[in-house]
């Protein structure tokens, strides 16, 4: 079974697997062969150059050698007939945006979500057995992802709430690179700055309820630097509404690699077009 590694450091992320492998598993290492690429833009051209590739996976930053992020090469991959993609991605990214922007803007979502330990590494190889046992159609829905997929309580409209239109990517990297007011993010937007005063509002709302449900499933979660609403909750909601601007702001910061990828606008706009297609075709059915 042949896998596309698509990472700046390809030592390490090819490394990994095989080493596991070897350890744990030293009569399989030849059912797999793992092929580097460090340049996201040259997926397509590796896929042509090897047709029997099964597999894709995807580091979520490139900052040794391209501006892009993996949102550019899990977008590409979200076609029925390419090789699934799975993200691939340091420990400490576990909770990132990336792979909930993957499941909740993308035409179809990645087979599953590990990060480099020896724990996701046994779950990526049984993502690999998946894939293989399928020919990379329907894959099972994978456990990595479960609170990413749409229509999951908390967490399964975060992107739709706040990523909903194009001017909410531009206003939330102004959040992520700057120290924004309301006027500054409404001529970010494009928008009145009353309307970036409802929005960030509704960002808020979303944000508390995306870290209750991560909490609920993971206490811990409530005491790490990642969790950035629930202490101020209260507050907020007691009508002090420069808290609720610095929880976005904060949130924006914790995320600032999702949110100043460079495909995330274009990505949002697709988003947007498709669920206005869909919507309009779904009218004209009923008017039939």
């Amino acid at each position: 079974m042949k896998i596309l590694v698509v990472d700046d450091n390809t030592m390490i992320a090819v490394a990994a697997p095989y080493a596991y492998l070897q350890s744990q598993l030293p009569d399989r290492v030849n059912d797999f062969e793992f092929i580097p690429l460090t340049d996201p833009t040259k997926v397509a051209d590796k896929l042509a150059e090897h047709s029997d590739i099964a597999a894709v996976l995807v580091d979520m930053h490139f900052n040794m050698v391209s501006p892009h992020s993996g949102l550019l090469v899990l977008d590409a991959l979200a076609k029925p007939d390419l090789p699934p993609a799975i993200g691939y991605c340091q420990p400490d990214e576990s909770r990132s945006l990336f792979k909930y922007a993957a499941c909740q803007l993308m035409e179809r979502p990645p087979a599953g979500w590990v990060t480099r330990n020896d724990a996701d590494l046994i779950e990526l190889i049984r993502l690999l057995d998946a894939i293989n046992t399928t020919a990379g159609r329907h894959v099972p829905p994978s456990p990595s992802l479960v609170r990413c997929y749409p229509g999951v309580p908390g967490t399964g409209d975060l992107m739709r709430r706040i990523l909903h239109r194009p001017y909410d990517a531009r206003m939330w990297r102004s959040l992520a690179t700057t120290e924004p007011g309301y006027d500054d993010l409404g001529s970010e937007g494009a928008i009145a700055s009353k309307t970036a005063r409802t929005r960030i509002e509704e960002y808020y709302e979303a944000i508390v309820d995306y870290e209750k449900a991560i909490v609920a499933d993971a206490p811990g979660f409530a005491r790490t630097g990642e969790c950035v609403s629930l202490g101020s909750y209260e507050s907020a909601v007691r009508g002090k509404p420069r808290s609720v601007l610095r929880v976005v702001d904060k949130f924006a910061r914790l995320h600032r690699m999702f949110f100043t990828a460079i495909e995330l606008p274009g990505l949002v706009e697709r988003h947007t077009k498709r669920e206005r297609e869909q919507r309009e075709q779904r009218d004209r059915r009923r008017r039939r």
